[in-house]
């Protein structure tokens, strides 16, 4: 038979000769799959029956894994484990649990690891979340529970999920939507909550002030928001600071009544009227304050 060649000088010789090699027995063409193998992992404290691996994930440097039927918390509560590279080494560096851990929750049924933040789900008649994990050095303190909207029992969210970048996915397989057992999916974004959400809702708003206000007398450590490593005082930089915060998060139609007693708004005002830039809006309240702290803080004329 005709073999067509799609370069004059391949002879049919040459070809068979390359047919006959890979009809050589055992023939490997690349190399084998131990050969990739760098590492084998085991929990620190593993016992009987947690089930480590049921679930895993691996980013860069960081790999996590899931062991559901971990009992620190109480029976089946669950835990992951996080484990970082180190040349051809992975030793692992910290143990997940949920903060509000309880038996039977599943936890680490499922793991994400994306950079410096790691997701793990949980599923059951009792619990039916996610937590988010944000690495600070070597430890990875718990940062947010997640839940559905709509949760209902035994929906099994938190099953399945995945984080990317500023993105999270979490499944919910039972879900009953669509008819039972129909599933579905709940998309979260990541926000980064400024260092001036001191009641921990992600706005800087009067709230905060309240809170800062009442701790300024006593000097309370936790509210030494500058330099970033802190100075050992509570003072004005700190409020500058705080002042931003509350610059790049506010929510105008929360703070607006408080802004309007903030300062009265009339001409001889004006010059104080510097936010928003470059024009101001016509009043003075605790945004051109803000902005003025930020200025100030920032050595901006």
């Amino acid at each position: 038979m005709e073999i067509p060649l799609s370069r004059p000088d391949i002879t049919e010789a040459e070809i068979e000769a390359v047919c006959e090699v890979l009809r050589t027995p055992n023939l490997s063409l690349g190399p084998k799959l131990g050969e990739f193998e760098q590492a084998k992992l085991v929990a620190s404290d593993g016992a009987a029956w947690d089930y480590f691996g049921v679930s895993v994930s691996i980013s860069g440097d960081y790999a996590i894994v899931g062991a559901y039927y971990d009992g620190d918390k109480g029976t089946n509560s669950g835990s992951a484990y996080i484990f970082k590279r180190d040349g051809t080494s992975w030793p692992e560096q910290a143990k997940l649990t949920a903060s509000d851990g309880a038996a039977w929750d599943n936890f680490g049924v499922s793991v994400s690891i994306s950079g410096d933040y790691a997701l793990v789900g949980t599923y059951g008649d009792y619990s039916e979340s996610a937590y988010i994990f944000n690495r600070d050095g070597t430890s990875w303190p718990e940062q947010e529970k997640l839940l559905a909207s709509d949760s209902a029992a035994e929906d099994y969210f938190g099953f399945s999920v995945s984080i990317s970048s500023d993105y999270v996915i979490v499944g919910a397989w039972k879900d009953d939507d669509n008819e039972e057992n129909s599933g579905s999916a709940y998309i979260f974004e990541k926000v980064l909550c400024p260092d001036s959400d001191l009641t921990g809702d992600c706005c800087v708003d009067s709230n905060d002030i309240n809170v800062l206000s009442g701790l300024w007398l006593f000097n309370e450590l936790s509210l030494d928001l500058y330099p970033a490593v802190g100075d050992g005082v509570v003072n004005f930089p700190d409020w500058a600071v705080f002042a931003q915060g509350w610059l790049t998060t506010y929510d105008i139609a929360d703070c607006a009544e408080f802004a309007e007693q903030w300062l009265l708004t009339g001409a001889r005002y004006c010059v104080a009227d510097i936010a928003p830039q470059p024009d101001g809006d016509g009043r003075v309240n605790m945004l051109d304050f803000a902005e003025l702290a930020g200025q100030w803080l920032y050595g901006s004329e």
